[in-house]
Parts: C-alpha cells; structure tokens; sequence
C-alpha cells in the first residue's frame, strides 16, 4: 500500500506526521514499512533518525554534449527547444544545463550530428536499510537543479508492493506533488485550524481528488476549535482522521530532532490510531467534487500597468529553505512597515501573502507556458514511436491498442510532435495558471495561481517578479518586497533572480538548521547577499546558537530574532500579521528586524 502523506503548504507537521506514522506502525510485526521523503528540495525525514549506514547513489540525466567541430551553430536545436536551454551567440551553442530536461530534441533536429548525451548528476538518493525498524528512503535535488520530479521517480522506482511505503511529499500542489502522489492508495493532507491551512487544504485536496485517491485530513497544532476544517470535511466529504493537539512542549522536542511518539504516549495513541483509519480509508471511494473557492479568470477589470523598469529599484525577497519557519507571517508584518512599496507572493503554488496583506484583486490574465500535445486519432497509425521515445512517459498504450496522451504528464518538449512519421501530433497552448494584481492598503500585490498540478512554477513566478517591477516603476516607489515559495528548486531561483537582498527565515530546529544551509547556499550560488532572521529563537537556544555559529564563519549577518510568542498563533487563527495585534514580543522583535534592514541594507 502506497500512502502519500501531503499538505499544499509547508509547515504544517507533514514531515512529524510521516516520521512517527512510520515509527508506530513499524511495531506491527506483520508489516514491513518503507518511509520515503519525496521532499528533495528539503528533505528532512532522515534528521530525526539514524543513519549512520546510509548508502547513497547518484542520480543523473543525459545532458547535451556540443561537438564544436562538427556544430555550425544553425540554431536549429535553440529553436526546438521549448525551455530556452540552449541558444546561439557568436556561432556558438550555448547550453543552460539546468533548464534542460533531457527530451532529446535538440540531438534529434541538429543536421549535423553535432549533439550527443553525457550523463549530468542532477541530485542524490540514499537508502538505509539497516538499523532502523523500517526501511528509509530520500532524494536531494542538487542546488541550482530544477528537475525534482526526476529523482522522484527515482525514489518511487523503488517502492515494493508487498511493503506499507509513506511517501512524504513536498508542499504545494505543483509538478513534485502529483509525482509523489501518482498510484498513492491514500492521500492524507496534513493541515492546521487558520484561514492559510484551509486555503492550502482545499488545494492539496483538489489535486488528489482530481486524481481519483482516497483521502483524509490531520489536524495539527489543534486547539480544540478547528471549525474551519471541520466544516470544510463536511462540505467535501473528506473525513478528518485525527486531531494532534497544540502545545509547546512538541514544539521543542521537535526542535531537538526526536520523534515525538517516543517521547509522549498520546501521539503514539495517535498514531496508531490514524494506522487503522487509513487501512479503512484505502478501500472507500474519494467523492468527486471541486472545491477551489471561485474562477480564477473572472476576477479583477483593470489593466496591467507597464512601464519600464528603473536602475534605482531594489528588491528583496524573503526565504526559507522550507515552509513553516514563519516566513509569510514576518514578510507581511515588514510589508506592513513598508507602505507605498510594491510587494509579490512567489509561492504561487499556494499564495498565502494576498490573505494576510487583504489584498482585492485589481487585475488578472491567464498564464500560458508552452503547449501539451494532442493525438489527432484520423491520423494515428499506432506505430507507438511517439509512446517509445517520451522520456516523461506521458504517452501510454491503452488496451485497446490506441495511444493517448496523459495531459498532467506531458511537459511539452516538442518531441513527439517531430517523431511521428504521419504528423498525427499536435501542440495546444497550455493555460497553467493566472496571474494577479492585488490592492492592499499597504501598497500594490502582484501573486499568482498555479492551475492544480501543473509544472512551469518557475516561469510563472518570473512573470509575478516582472509584474511587480512594472508596476514599481509605474508607481514611482523604489523598492519591491517579495516572500519566496519554500524549498530551493525552480520558484525560489526564479524568485531570487535579479534581486539584491535574500533574507532567510529560519528556525532553530534540526530541519531548520538543514534547510537554511540549502538556502544560503542557493543565494551564494547566483552570488546575492543574504542575511538570517531566527524565528522563535527561545524554543531551542543550542540551536539557536549553531545558527549564528554558522552565520558568523560564513560573514552573514543575523539581524534579528523572534521569540516562540503564541499571540502570532492566534493572529493567523485570525488572519492577521503582527502589525495588525496589540503590541507583543514578537511584534517588538519585528519592528526591530524592521529598523535593522533598513540600517544595514537601505530597505
């Protein structure tokens, strides 16, 4: 049985839930469980456990290799190719290697024989099969790599049928999601009682129902009135499994790396508990309903502004690693401090900043990012070269001996279309999401929607950072403030391109501290200056500690930390930022950071 443990967002206890699911139902003596963390961007399973034994084998993609002597730079292959991967600049092919996704095309289209393949190592997988009381598995997407998806199927490659495997997805509702979910035989949504966890819910919720799996909800960080969620089951149909209960006490245990159903015999109760539900929820049938709140396409009558943008603009954006750390909730208490700026949400997977900033949309168009294919079946002879030669396996044979093509799977290379000798391929513009403008009292918000599973984040978050710089220039003001998507893939780097402060938010906790090293790394790799916010610093003061150990080798500067303050929970019960409640520590700890930026980086 496979289980995809997911949440639309990052922060809400995936990663607990997955970690001590595993640990509790390995004491059945009859199973055999595999844990696998599909979060390659951050995984963060492995921190909790021992893995001394761990074995580790890389994982590569064939990658174009130019023969200059033979290349008289046509430009044929930078014309074929749907990603911008490879174009031409004084008569030679320059390649993007980590925009190429290996489909072949270019090599398939050069009349000179000029590109062959050479294998490109895009991330790491390691496996731990001794030791532990079940098997582990995770995946590590290499900085500035692009293509989680690829080490997903990696992973998922290695799943045994006769094993219970708990795959821990990563957060969102984009390309890597629908990957790990893909022959889930349960899908449980692990969300929290605030208007974000509700929003990022319906989502994740939209996407495995979409796929026809079972599903269940968890309540984390439950105070006992979790009406939001409890009338959103019953709207769907989607029954809540279990409830773990807020408290300080699970926070800091962990933050010390420990699995708390070692440590408190309620969450082991738990846990076993959600064992039995999930063996029941595995033989029901999902309801078929759709839940995103409204159209996506019919909001918003005026018009984009354009103008071109200035040298003087300055844009910072703010990042984690991993979701949870409290990033959206301090960018919008800055973007509160800041009015008459621009602002944008580069978590367009989920977009959380337009709630907290009540921002009403002024302005939306569609967002088109390259073309699926389609089978014109008058045409198709059923030859299976176009089935044969799809490195995404988005074209399968169907009984019957016809082909068709999987339109979630397809990543619209092109080369399916070039392959089929009777022309019975064509592309279709994808419509992959939208793209907003909001108003908020603090200033103009650019986001957008990524449509439910869909990949090309990245592009689509290049549109919100350019949106937000027109409108900037068109409002006269000079600086933008963005909060970046988690993880380090694809959204992030299109988050961080082009701006000139990075500023990660961190928590002093093992995943914490694992996911800010990513982070930093990511920032130094395209050469941005970054600096570190420590949220709630007080719950681990060792940790606390490591960070501003590491920050200090590294010359980046910490300027400020937030302390473990349960009137922020309550605020975002509410859906509001810290400049919007009565005055708080980390209210004061906020306005400071504030007073710090603006000090030590003129923003």
């Amino acid at each position: 049985m496979n289980i995809s443990i997911a949440s639309g967002k990052g922060g809400t206890g995936k990663t607990t839930v997955a970690v001590n699911l595993a640990h509790v139902w390995a004491n059945d003596p009859q199973c055999r469980i595999h844990l696998v963390d599909c979060d390659v961007e951050a995984p963060n399973d492995h921190l909790f456990l021992d893995v001394s034994a761990a074995e580790t084998r890389a994982v590569t993609l064939p990658k174009p290799v130019i023969d200059e002597s033979k290349c008289t730079a046509c430009g044929k292959c930078a014309k074929a190719c749907n990603y911008n991967a490879l174009t031409v600049v004084t008569k030679h092919v320059l390649l993007f290697e980590e925009l190429c996704h290996s489909c072949n095309v270019c090599s398939y289209v050069c009349p000179e024989n000029a590109i062959s393949y050479a294998p490109i190592e895009i991330g790491k997988i390691h496996n731990v099969t001794q030791g532990l009381p079940f098997v582990l598995s995770w995946g590590e997407l290499a900085i500035g790599q692009v293509q989680a998806p690829d080490i997903i199927r990696e992973l998922r490659n290695e799943l045994e049928p006769d094993t219970i495997n708990i795959l821990d997805s990563s957060p969102g509702c984009g390309c890597a999601v629908r990957e790990t979910l893909a022959g889930a035989d349960v899908v449980i949504l692990v969300t929290e009682p605030t208007p974000f966890g509700l929003n990022d819910l319906r989502l994740a919720a939209e996407l495995s129902l979409q796929l026809g799996l079972p599903t269940g909800i968890i309540i984390n960080r439950s105070d006992g009135c979790d009406k939001i969620i409890e009338d959103f089951s019953r709207e769907s149909g989607v029954p809540i499994l279990g409830r773990i209960p807020f408290a300080r006490k699970y926070a800091e245990t962990y933050s010390k790396g420990k699995i708390l159903a070692e440590q408190y015999p309620e969450i082991e109760t738990i846990m076993r508990d959600l064992c039995k539900k999930i063996q029941a929820l595995a033989k029901t049938v999902p309801p078929k309903q759709s839940f995103l709140f409204k159209s996506q396409t019919e909001i918003g009558s005026g018009k984009f502004v354009s103008a071109e943008p200035r040298d003087d603009m300055q844009q910072t954006v703010v990042i984690s690693g991993k979701g949870g750390t409290g990033k959206t909730t301090i960018c919008a208490s800055l973007a509160a401090l800041r009015p008459g700026n621009v602002f944008f949400d580069a978590d367009v997977d989920a977009s959380n900043l337009p709630i907290l900033l009540k921002g009403e949309r002024i302005a939306t168009r569609k967002f088109t990012s390259g073309a699926k294919a389609f089978i014109d079946y008058d045409k198709c002879i059923e030859c299976g070269n176009c089935a044969r030669s799809c490195r995404f396996r988005a074209i399968r044979k169907h009984e019957d001996g016809s082909y068709h093509i999987a339109p979630e799977a397809c990543e619209g290379c092109g080369f399916c279309e070039l392959i089929c000798p009777v022309k019975a391929i064509e592309p279709r513009p994808a419509d992959t999401g939208c793209l907003h403008l909001s108003e908020s009292k603090y200033g103009k918000l650019s986001h957008a929607f990524l449509n439910i599973g869909e990949e090309n984040s990245g592009k689509l978050v290049t549109e919100v950072s350019n949106l937000a710089l027109t409108t900037l220039a068109a409002e006269k003001a000079s600086h933008i403030l963005g909060d970046g998507s988690p993880g380090t893939g694809c959204p992030v780097i299109a988050a961080m391109t082009g701006c000139n402060l990075a500023v990660a938010v961190t928590e002093p906790t093992v995943s914490g501290v694992h996911d800010l090293k990513r982070a930093l790394k990511l920032a130094a790799h395209f050469d941005i200056t970054s600096c570190v916010i420590i949220n709630k610093a007080d719950i681990n003061i060792e940790q606390t500690n490591e960070i501003k150990d590491f920050c200090s080798e590294h010359k980046i500067e910490v300027i400020g930390e937030v302390p473990f303050d349960e009137a922020v929970g309550q605020a975002l019960k509410e859906g509001k930022h810290l400049l919007d409640v009565s005055p708080c520590p980390a209210r004061t700890a906020i306005e400071n950071i504030s007073k710090q930026l603006e000090l030590k980086f003129n923003i």
